[in-house]
């Protein structure tokens, strides 16, 4: 008795000296987190070994049953327990995850990956002593090596320049959630990292790092505020070095003190005429290449990061830092009146953007702008021009009308002939596929040749009116997003962005545009995406049809005054609907309805025409069903003969979402309604009209409001509409303009919007 009493004695003081040392190490840890990990260090780092920081998040399994109080760590653990591989070793403890991991924990889980002994990869330890984090960072290589498969975990070194919620460094903006990290500010650290999270960091590299292009706010009393990487900081300097403001320099910063600055002084500013990815084309500098480490910041209220995006062509609204004849720097001081569009003018056909002569004259007098010269030239004088061109040495020129003059294209075709701009006109010689086309005028004029391109001149002033707020609503929107800046434009003329100049500007669409001077839709004081398309079925849709969860004033609507909007969602009732003439505002209109018999060895050559290329532009678009009945994105050019297609899911208002097309050797998944109108290209096939015409040369179906009715040798398509359906209806507009204004029927298509002017007023 007394014996086993010792014993349980003996075992009760192992027990308590274990928890003790557990406890003890704990308490250690807890006072030096910044030199070891936790489990839950440990089960994340495993957790993004095979799985993607998305899937963790996405699980849905709940093991720590945590509710609100959900800790960082929850998503790795619980993707652990239910994912392939499966892990046991990791508990939904957070006891223990928050406990100090030991080497014991470690030589446990390395057994459980079919690791050799931890003696092996990182050198005697005791048991109970606490894993830091820089051996683990070692041990972690050892586990990567022993996957070849995994692919998605990288090496790499980062200098870290702010930890909060985001970690920043020299390579971007790193998630990190997991030991304080904050003794490798400043410093440049070994790192893993998978897509944008940092997984593990390791050995400091280096204690005293460089930042290049840093913004200086100001300095005074031997401290000088920085601003980079999104943060402003205040820093003590190693021997004052005088005062400094508004400059960009590189900053040599160690042990979080400023060691070294060196301001770049030379300074350039001019109208930006185009951007490349390493080049900026500056007026009266000509072009300069960009360094690798170039920023953007904005200061025209307080100091921010920005892109180079962010830098419109045709503006001169920042100014250039220049160093070894680079630029390094843009700093965008000045807000944007954007009153100017730069448009890149097509060829014949709106084919192609490049051309390889360029013949034109001008209704006045003009002038032509090359290099350092100028030449004046009466009206009517004509000009050609190729790549080889005296005029095109410098790489550019431009032409400027006299007032009230008109630059004539005479090696273009448009629907009224050869077309005249308002403007000036400038040609480059930048590219090697051929001479790029410019006009560049105010926003106004360009919509007095955009509305008659977009919408009859016939429908009245009215419904002008209503295309051209969408229509400024929508190149105002592309402008500031410098759409086509490696081209030096903001917009193409063609149906990529809207068709501008195909038909001549009317007394009727100048009114339209002046009427409604300046104005467009604004939702949460931000300038809409106005999209319009032609021709309803009777409903419109939401932009989801692109991916994503929509625009919130883009949604589905029934196109009339008392109707309520019906969940066309469903198949049967899509298709009742479809095969109904409903009373909508289009219903009066050609394509309304149509119909098309295609037979399957016509839809067969289609998908052979078409599918690979769908595939190549979205990969995400064409699935493939495999031997586990799953669809999943493969290579594809031809699913062998067409046998049969399924409708998929349908979004608001019916449109098709998925078509499902069955094959002899495969079954594929075409996602999107562009997509599905492509592959089911029409060409030289009879496409019948509600009113009884025929159209027979369309290189896709004319929207993807459609129902597949089954025939002996193939389907007939049952549709209606014509464009992508989402946003407003040109010709519904026509009708509507009839009982209401232009501003009723623009809070009628596009819900929660404002109508604004987007220039000052004095």
């Amino acid at each position: 008795m007394k014996k086993n009493r010792i014993i349980l004695l003996c075992c009760f003081l192992m027990i308590a000296g274990l928890v003790l040392g557990k406890c003890a190490i704990d308490k250690f840890y807890n006072k030096n987190t910044e030199r070891f990990i936790t489990e839950a260090d440990a089960g994340k780092a495993i957790a993004l070994l095979f799985f993607s920081n998305e899937e963790c998040r996405a699980n849905q399994n709940d093991y720590f049953g945590s509710g609100e109080d959900k800790q960082w760590y929850e998503d790795y653990i619980n993707m652990l327990i239910t994912g392939k591989p499966e892990i046991t070793f990791f508990k939904p403890d957070h006891r223990r995850m928050n406990s100090v991991f030991t080497y014991k924990e470690l030589n446990e889980l390395l057994k459980e990956l079919g690791m050799e002994s931890i003696n092996s990869i990182s050198g005697n330890h005791k048991l109970n002593d606490a894993v830091k984090r820089t051996d683990w960072y070692d041990i972690y290589e050892a586990i990567v090596q022993k996957h070849p498969e995994v692919t998605d975990v990288n090496k790499c070194q980062l200098t870290i320049a702010g930890i909060g919620e985001t970690v920043v460094t020299d390579l971007g903006n790193y998630e990190y959630s997991g030991a304080d990290i904050t003794s490798c500010m400043d410093t440049r650290v070994d790192a893993y990292v998978r897509g944008q999270v940092i997984i593990t960091l390791g050995e400091i590299v280096d204690k005293c790092v460089v930042y290049n292009n840093v913004w200086i706010e100001e300095s005074h009393d031997e401290k000088v505020k920085v601003f980079f990487c999104g943060q402003s900081r205040e820093l003590g300097v190693k021997g004052y070095h005088g005062d400094y403001h508004d400059a960009v320099a590189d900053v040599v910063i160690e042990n979080h003190v400023i060691t070294g600055i060196s301001v770049k002084a030379d300074r350039i500013s001019g109208k930006v005429l185009e951007i490349s990815d390493n080049t900026v084309e500056i007026e009266s500098f000509g072009t300069l290449e960009i360094t690798d480490d170039f920023r953007v910041y904005n200061i025209t209220s307080g100091v921010r990061d920005d892109t180079k995006n962010s830098i419109l062509v045709g503006y001169s609204a920042q100014t250039f830092i220049v160093a070894d004849g680079k630029i390094c720097c843009a700093v965008i001081d000045k807000k944007v009146e954007a009153d100017n569009i730069r448009v890149l003018i097509s060829d014949n056909g709106f084919e192609d953007i490049f051309h390889d002569t360029v013949s034109f004259t001008c209704t006045t007098g003009y002038t032509i702008l090359y290099g350092n010269n100028m030449e004046n030239k009466a009206a009517g004088e004509i000009i050609e021009v190729d790549k080889s061109s005296p005029y095109l040495a410098e790489g550019r020129m431009k032409i400027t009308p006299e007032e009230n003059g008109k630059v004539q294209l005479l090696s273009i075709e448009r629907g009224y002939g050869n077309p005249a701009y308002r403007g000036t006109v400038e040609i480059s010689n930048t590219s090697p596929s051929g001479m790029m086309i410019v006009n560049e005028l105010s926003l106004e004029e360009y919509l007095y040749a955009v509305v008659p391109s977009e919408m009859p001149v016939s429908y009245g002033v009215e419904a002008l009116k209503v295309q051209a707020v969408c229509a400024r609503s929508y190149a105002y929107r592309h402008l500031l997003s410098n759409s086509c800046s490696e081209y030096g434009a903001h917009v193409d003329d063609s149906t990529r962005y809207q068709v501008y100049n195909n038909s001549e500007e009317t007394p009727e669409s100048i009114e339209a545009v002046d009427e409604t001077y300046g104005e467009v839709m604004t939702y949460d004081g931000e300038t809409v995406l106005a999209y319009f398309f032609s021709t309803s079925c009777g409903v419109t849709t939401t932009s989801a049809i692109w991916g994503g969860e929509g625009l919130p004033y883009i949604r589905g609507k029934i196109l009339n005054v008392n109707g309520e909007f019906p969940d066309l969602t469903d198949e049967s009732r899509f298709d009742e609907f479809i095969r109904s003439d409903a009373d909508t505002f289009d219903r009066d209109f050609a394509w309304y309805r149509w119909n098309c018999h295609m037979t399957y060895d016509e839809i067969t050559e289609s998908v052979d025409r078409t599918l690979q290329s769908i595939y190549s532009a979205s990969p995400e678009c064409v699935l493939t069903l495999n031997s586990e009945g799953e669809y999943v994105s493969v290579p594809i050019g031809s699913v062998g003969t067409v046998e049969r297609l399924l409708t998929g899911e349908r979004l608001e208002g019916g449109v098709m979402n998925e078509l499902i097309i069955c094959g002899t050797d495969a079954t594929v998944k075409v996602k999107r309604e562009l997509n599905i109108r492509k592959v089911l290209n029409p060409y030289g096939i009879d496409i019948n009209k509600k009113d009884g015409s025929v159209a027979d040369s369309m290189s896709m179906l004319p929207s993807a409001y459609f129902v597949v009715d089954d025939v002996e040798d193939g389907v007939v398509l049952r549709g209606g509409g014509y464009g992508h359906g989402a946003g407003m209806s040109q010709n519904a507009v026509k009708k509507m303009s009839e009982t209401m204004s232009f501003t009723e029927i623009l809070h009628f298509f596009y819900t929660g919007v404002e109508i604004n002017g987007i220039y000052k007023t004095e």
